[in-house]
């Protein structure tokens, strides 16, 4: 649906503290949903682990991508399952030009990220005008086509945005954070 000639995107994010691998018996999971005011988009639950270096690690995804009536859940994978590996998403004293892997599942997610800035600034439905964040740059291995991502964190909330760098202009942003 659009508003004004445009569409109307919000995401959510749900974070819990729960055992989930024997990889890492504490983590966190997200549970993100990202919505038009027509309808769901995308249904992911993510699941995370912080090391005592403040490295923060992602552990796999479940997935589901919604087109056309049907879910598509390319791309979900949990380490530890069928050879695949976590990744850093977070690097626990990021400098710029940081380079790192992601995620590894040999075919099925292969993303690496870059710290791009240490001090950039942004404006968000759910922070307002904000300064000091850190920007990442995310690709895909798969696909080297695939449009360019950067993301914006804040200091005590995380992801707040998500900006296509390449192809068509669209922006993801965080509208709500809740605790579950």
């Amino acid at each position: 649906m659009s508003r004004g000639g445009r569409d109307i995107f919000r995401s959510i994010h749900k974070l819990r503290t729960m055992p989930r691998s024997p990889l890492w018996p504490a983590q966190t999971r997200q549970h993100q949903q990202s919505l038009s005011t027509a309808a769901v988009l995308e249904d992911t639950l993510d699941w995370y682990a912080q090391d005592r270096d403040g490295n923060v690690w992602y552990f796999g995804e479940a997935t589901k991508e919604f087109k056309d009536g049907t879910a598509d859940t390319a791309g979900s994978f949990e380490s530890g399952v069928n050879g695949a590996l976590p990744g850093i998403i977070m690097p626990g004293h990021p400098q710029v030009g940081d380079q790192y892997r992601q995620e590894y599942a040999k075919g099925v997610a292969e993303d690496t990220g870059e710290v791009l800035d240490l001090t950039g600034s942004e404006t968000t439905p759910l922070t307002g005008a904000v300064t000091n964040l850190l920007v990442t740059r995310d690709s895909d291995l798969l696909d080297p086509t695939a449009p360019g991502e950067n993301k914006y964190f804040a200091r005590g909330i995380g992801l707040i945005l998500t900006v296509q760098t390449t192809g068509p202009p669209e922006r993801d942003q965080a509208t709500v954070v809740e605790k579950f």
